[in-house]
Parts: structure tokens; C-alpha cells; sequence
């Protein structure tokens, strides 16, 4: 591991925190006024997609999220890529998710339908609420820089644009230095603006 002889007079030192303590038990670190992640999917379920986000982590699991456009080849590449152990589906796309799910042998029992409210499936597929039923603990929590850098919190794929997309592994040390630095701790004597080019 190399050293860094300079900091810059913005450098901000990252804890070796897991992302969920960092953002439930450092009063500096998050601002609760800001939302910890926003994901624009069905309106239906978009709030409880970051709650799955810091369950999944917090049980010491890596979340993988899928684009809801993808067809069947491009969720059999991802299945394929990232063997999931459990997959949580919104309603409309567990069709697609269970055809390929029966191609890569994964049971109907590691399936889980998304349903908002209450249980309004009408396939054998139990729902997400079933995790409910299995008590609560305290999340998977460390304090060590090491620890952090090799501890995967999820797998975020690719553009594609050489081909198909590719799962990168983003370790909750990544997770905590992104938010470290979202909000720039130096003062500025201007209005901060931001401008983004879009597709």
C-alpha cells in the first residue's frame, strides 16, 4: 500500500467505518434533512427501495439494484454475473425475473415480490413482507479502514457501452468517502452551482 506524503489543504480524512454507522451515528457526517439516496422507480415502492438498500448492507449482504428496462438477456447476464441468493422484484417485472430465474436454477423460494402495501401478488411468490418475520438485530458494524476498503456494501453495473454492462464492486469505504465529500466542508464567499449535461 503506498503513502500519501501531501494532503492538500482539501483533504478529508474517510473513516473505516461501515456505511450504516456512518450515516446513523456520526452527527457530522449526514445531515438528516437530506435524503441518504434518492431512486426514481415505481412510485408504489420508491421509499422502501433505500430501506432495502441499508437492510441488505446492514445484514452484511452486497445489494445489487437492476434497471427495470432490462429483457430477459440483459437480467440473465446480470443473474448470471452476480449469483444472487435472493431477488426482490416489483410486481410487473417478476414475469421476466422468474423465467430467468427457472433457466439459472434459482427456486421460487429465493424469490420475493415486491408489493407495496399489503400482499396483492397473485403467483405462489411470497412477498418482501416476509422479511418482517424474521426479527431484528443490530446491523454488521466495524471501525477499521481495512475493513472497510474490503468489505463489498453492493455491485453497481456499468454503461456497457463496449458491450454488456459489468458488475463494479463498490466497498462500504467508497460508500462512506462519495458522502464524505458530496457536501464540500470548505466555505465558499458564492452561491454554489451545479450544472449537469444529461442524455
Amino acid at each position: 500500500m503506498s503513502t500519501m506524503h501531501y494532503k492538500s489543504s482539501r483533504y478529508v480524512d474517510v473513516p473505516g467505518n461501515d456505511l450504516l454507522t456512518w450515516i446513523f451515528e456520526n452527527e457530522d457526517g449526514h445531515d438528516p434533512n437530506k435524503p441518504v439516496a434518492e431512486i426514481d422507480i415505481n412510485p408504489c415502492i420508491q421509499i422502501y427501495y433505500p430501506l432495502i438498500f441499508l437492510a441488505v448492507i446492514g445484514a452484511g449482504g452486497v445489494f445489487l439494484g437492476s434497471n427495470p428496462g432490462y429483457k430477459e438477456f440483459e437480467l440473465t447476464g446480470l443473474f448470471e454475473s452476480s449469483n444472487p441468493v435472493l431477488v426482490i422484484s416489483a410486481p410487473e417485472l417478476l414475469p421476466t425475473v422468474q423465467k430467468v430465474a427457472k433457466q439459472l436454477s434459482i427456486p421460487d423460494s429465493n424469490l420475493l415480490v415486491f408489493d407495496a402495501v399489503e400482499s396483492t401478488s397473485s403467483t405462489d411468490i411470497k412477498s418482501w413482507q416476509e422479511l418482517f418475520a424474521h426479527g431484528e438485530e443490530d446491523w454488521y458494524q466495524f471501525n477499521s479502514v481495512e475493513t472497510a476498503k474490503d468489505t463489498s456494501a453492493c455491485l453497481v453495473t456499468t454503461s456497457g457501452t463496449t458491450g454488456m454492462p459489468k458488475l463494479a464492486v463498490l466497498s462500504h469505504y467508497s460508500w462512506v468517502a462519495f458522502n464524505s465529500v458530496v457536501d464540500d466542508p470548505v466555505p465558499k464567499p458564492y452561491d454554489i452551482r451545479r450544472y449537469m449535461s444529461l442524455p
